[in-house]
């Protein structure tokens, strides 16, 4: 079996696991040395798409992929850019951002209504770009670091 395989495998072990309700999720983050975030994700991701949504190949672009996003793309008059398929370390700048992004703003306020999740996000990427510093940009926030290297 295949490392891929495998790892599929695991994933539908625990959630199985989780469903019935013969481990709790700190047993299984603990058992199989996953984060809890993930395992989570895992259980939307099977419960939205079935095995499919839990497949490697498909876990960095299935969603954009998908007949109804690209509908949505379509209506819009928008162009999609995305990066090869499987290719998730291509698009890594953008899933940092909003990784931070949802642990530092979303994960940590309820939200009443789309308006007020709206303008949070605005807050957040005026806050991200002009006031946050980062360790790997020497200690500047973005805006700064790009004014400085031009």
């Amino acid at each position: 079996m295949s490392k891929r395989a495998h790892f599929l495998q695991n994933k539908i072990t625990i959630i199985k696991a989780l469903e019935s309700g013969s481990h709790t999720i700190s047993e299984l983050v603990y058992t199989y040395k996953v984060a809890k975030r993930a395992i989570y994700n895992w259980v939307y991701r099977y419960e939205k798409y079935g095995v499919d949504g839990l497949k490697e190949s498909t876990t960095c672009s299935f969603q954009y992929t998908h007949l109804g996003f690209k509908r949505r793309i379509d209506e819009a008059q928008m162009t999609q850019s995305m990066s090869r398929v499987g290719r998730c370390i291509d698009n890594s700048p953008m899933e940092s951002f909003w990784g931070s992004l949802k642990s530092e703003k979303y994960y940590l306020e309820k939200y009443k209504t789309f308006e007020e999740l709206s303008a949070a996000i605005d807050e957040y990427i005026y806050f991200y770009n002009h006031e946050r510093y980062q360790k790997r940009l020497n200690g500047l926030s973005p805006l700064e670091f790009r004014a400085k290297a031009a």
